[in-house]
């Protein structure tokens, strides 16, 4: 074991001229992330993260080249969202014709710890400098953070929840291999007062270090207070993932229930993916996202070899 700062270059170098696969977990991966992925290329080490922010993906491609020279391998995105649903999208589509449309929904009820989700909130926090895209109408059309919200009705103990649109890079992933019309991404962040969002945009932190840490201290308070509302009314940890594929007059959808939250199932793909790896099972070399890594009823059946259970419903039915 070795404790090490991800942002100072010589340490990282060290560490990955000892290793032969890199699991990124630190995150944001806009705060870090490229260092760490540049230094596992340069010494020809393959690299898996769960990131999910669109300008680290475009930041990948650049290094792909050099990667793809040494042959190792850049498996970006590979968690539970993105990751298990981008592949489950894939599977909606090969159940519906001619995809139109494709809706990825992220909730969970209450974090298991006062400070988890603040990668996901502080990564909103430096994304929403950098105008993430959706795709509407076959184009892809810049957003704020903040002004997408949507009233969802989601199964118990979750219930009727203000969602926030959030695109991560699947959209850009998805967009290539499916070519829809639309994708749009919700996630339930817990209770963000919509003042956030302005302060953000007005504070610029992806520019500006000083209202980094500030967004951060407010991030971190934010989420504890959830965190301590939801503990005494006995909310559980409970989170959900639907994916919905529409083509025409017909609608595939999927519900991956998470009984004990989203922590653990953001594990498994960069797991399969190191398994394989030691395997000698993994082909791949340069850039790779989930959708190109694992064939979409692969995950799902090595997932099972594990021992871990997913519990996922789906559903096909005609739009009204």
């Amino acid at each position: 074991t070795r404790a090490l700062d991800v942002l100072d270059p010589a340490a990282m170098r060290a560490a990955c001229a000892e290793a032969g696969l890199l699991l990124n977990c630190v995150g944001p991966y806009l705060e870090s992330g490229e260092g760490v992925v540049r230094a596992a290329v340069e010494a020809g080490v393959s690299y898996v993260d769960f990131a999910s922010e669109q300008v680290h993906y475009e930041r990948l491609k650049e290094l792909a080249p050099a990667a793809r020279e040494r042959g190792a391998f850049l498996l970006t995105g590979a968690g539970l969202v993105p990751g298990l649903s981008a592949v489950l999208a894939l599977r909606g589509a090969e159940r519906v014709p001619a995809v139109d449309a494709v809706e990825i929904v992220y909730a969970q009820a209450r974090m298991p710890a006062g400070d988890a989700g603040l990668g996901s909130m502080l990564t909103g926090v430096l994304e929403a400098g950098h105008s993430p895209v959706i795709l509407r109408d076959g184009q892809q059309v810049p957003v704020r953070l903040g002004d997408d919200q949507r009233r969802m009705t989601l199964p118990e103990p979750i219930g009727a929840r203000d969602m926030i649109g959030f695109p991560t890079l699947e959209v850009l992933t998805l967009a290539d291999r499916l070519a829809p019309q639309s994708i749009s991404m919700y996630f339930l962040l817990g209770d963000i007062p919509p003042v956030l969002f302005t302060l953000i945009r007005l504070l610029q932190p992806h520019r500006r270090p000083w209202a980094y840490r500030l967004l951060r201290r407010v991030s971190e308070a934010t989420l504890a207070r959830d965190y301590e509302r939801g503990l005494a009314k006995g909310v559980p940890v409970d989170a959900l993932v639907r994916v919905s594929v529409a083509a025409g007059s017909q609608r595939w959808r999927a519900t991956l229930r998470l009984p004990e939250g989203g922590a653990a199932p953001t594990a498994y793909l960069p797991v399969l993916a190191a398994r394989r790896f030691l395997e000698g099972r993994f082909e791949h070399v340069g850039l790779v996202t989930p959708i190109e890594a694992f064939p979409h009823e692969a995950p799902f059946r090595e997932i099972a070899e594990l021992g871990w259970k997913l519990d996922l419903e789906e559903s096909a039915y005609p739009l009204e």
